[in-house]
């Protein structure tokens, strides 16, 4: 297999992760347990926040840094997460929101500055 299709299988698989989790029952969540364990007064709906930010940021970052184009992959995890949005309101023990896909976007937004920052500072590194 040449780099470009790991790199486009390693995409793949981190999206079909995340139609998986995202299409789950609620009930089922990789992070409740361990937020149940390390903050127990944490409610669920700070724990989906948290998992959005986290998830669709690194979706971000993972993104951009295979191919190359911060804002193409921005718009593209964007309309991903929209998409799982949209296919929740299908699900029956799962609902899309307006408010999920608002915190998708500031996940999306910071997924860009991270990437923007280090870029910045390998730069800077570099003596450019």
């Amino acid at each position: 297999m040449n780099n470009a299709k790991g790199k486009n299988l390693l995409i793949a698989l981190l999206a079909g992760a995340t139609v998986a989790l995202a299409l789950a029952p609620g009930s089922f969540s990789p992070l409740a347990p361990l937020v149940d364990d390390w903050v127990p007064s944490l409610d669920h709906q700070h724990v989906v926040v948290v998992a959005h930010l986290l998830g669709f940021c690194a979706l971000v970052v993972i993104v951009a840094g295979v191919w190359g184009r911060v804002v193409s992959a921005a718009l593209a995890v964007f309309v991903f997460s929209a998409l799982l949005e949209l296919a929740q309101t299908q699900v029956a023990w799962r609902e899309g929101s307006w408010s999920d896909l608002g915190v998708n976007a500031v996940a999306v937004l910071l997924g860009v500055l991270v990437v923007v920052v280090v870029r910045r500072l390998r730069r800077i590194r570099a003596g450019d």
